[in-house]
């Protein structure tokens, strides 16, 4: 029964989005999954701990339930002593498949506790490596030695478009150089970034007037109604999955918004729309909230939001599953797992 451990070379890298990922594809095939987290530091946010796990029973709801976990380690490197890893999380034992999200590689502790718990479940290490211009690959090969013989690559995350030729060139071939294979390379994407309707309405103190059902809608894009020199909805098209802060008396600009891609409108100055922009955004299924901000003081306050959004979204899963996809990566982690790409191409395109 094959077991990937996933950590990281620093905090945020997309340990969380590579898991759900690939308990999604397995889980599409038929193969039964253990998704967990075996340890957290004493120091990681309890609110964000616990919003992975129901993120995982989300995306995976029948995966294996390990109780008791994760467990809350010290930080001082004594907690890095010797724990029955492989009693702990027997359960994990019995899928088909075990994946286990391990902790950040900082520090000589983290790669202690990461190499026990890969020898005592006999796992294979991926690392998810955020793109930075500095990272470097002789000093990760350095954190990595103690398990250096499990790991089965990197997997290079978030690329800015800009920056594609260095990670696929100068950073791949460092990796490569320093003998640590490269499982794909995932660029930046705007969906893996984007917001909630719902998160954009709570820093707004916003208020649903239509469609509350929808508020967990993805926006990708967020545009302000104002004078325009074109015409509003040509204008308003240049964006995809977008919500608009419109002031709530310019029906003009809300309904030049509604005949375009928009998942909802942001109506400021406190003020009711008029009962033909309601109909028409019923009609269209956009949801309208209203905020008592102005629109400049609206956008001001979503300066912020980027610090909220999290990776906790089914789409964001199913996105990301695309995007290792799209770098090949899918295929090389389904060959070590003994599945043959074309049954995963199948599974994902059904």
């Amino acid at each position: 029964m094959p077991v990937l451990l996933i950590t990281s070379a620093g905090g945020a890298g997309g340990k969380t989005a590579l898991a759900s990922a690939l308990a999604l594809l397995l889980t599409q095939h038929g193969r039964s999954v253990a998704l967990a987290r075996p340890a957290v530091l004493d120091d990681a946010d309890p609110s964000h701990v616990a919003a992975d796990l129901a993120f995982y029973a989300q995306v995976a709801p029948q995966s294996l339930r390990i109780s008791g976990l994760p467990i809350r380690l010290p930080n001082s490197p004594s907690s890095a002593g010797s724990r029955p890893w492989r009693d702990l999380l027997a359960p994990a034992l019995s899928a088909n498949v075990a994946l286990l999200e391990g902790l950040d590689l900082q520090g000589e502790q983290a790669a202690q506790i990461v190499q026990r718990q890969a020898e005592a479940l006999d796992a294979k290490v991926v690392i998810v490596a955020r793109y930075r211009t500095d990272l470097d690959a002789q000093q990760l090969t350095r954190d990595i030695a103690p398990f250096r013989q499990r790991v089965l690559g990197v997997l290079l995350n978030q690329v800015p478009r800009h920056r594609a030729v260095h990670a696929s060139q100068e950073l791949s071939g460092a990796l490569q150089r320093a003998g640590l294979p490269v499982l794909g390379i995932v660029p930046e994407d705007r969906r893996m970034a984007a917001p909630t309707l719902h998160q954009i309405a709570e820093m707004l103190n916003g208020e649903f007037l239509l469609l509350p059902e929808k508020a967990d809608e993805l926006v990708e894009s967020l545009m302000v109604g104002g004078w325009f020199l074109d015409e509003g909805r040509y204008v308003f098209s240049q964006r995809q999955r977008k919500a608009v802060l419109v002031r709530g008396d310019r029906p003009d600009l809300q309904m030049a918004a509604l005949e375009t891609d928009t998942v909802g409108l942001i109506l400021t100055d406190g003020k009711e729309p008029v009962q033909y922009t309601v109909y028409h955004a019923e009609t269209r299924g956009v949801p309208l909230v209203k905020t008592p901000l102005g629109t400049v003081a609206a956008m001001e306050r979503l300066q912020g939001l980027h610090a909220r959004t999290t990776v906790h979204h089914p789409h964001k899963a199913q996105r990301f599953l695309k995007l290792l996809d799209a770098a090949g990566t899918t295929d090389k982690l389904l060959s070590w797992l003994g599945i043959a790409p074309a049954q995963a191409t199948g599974a994902r395109s059904a």
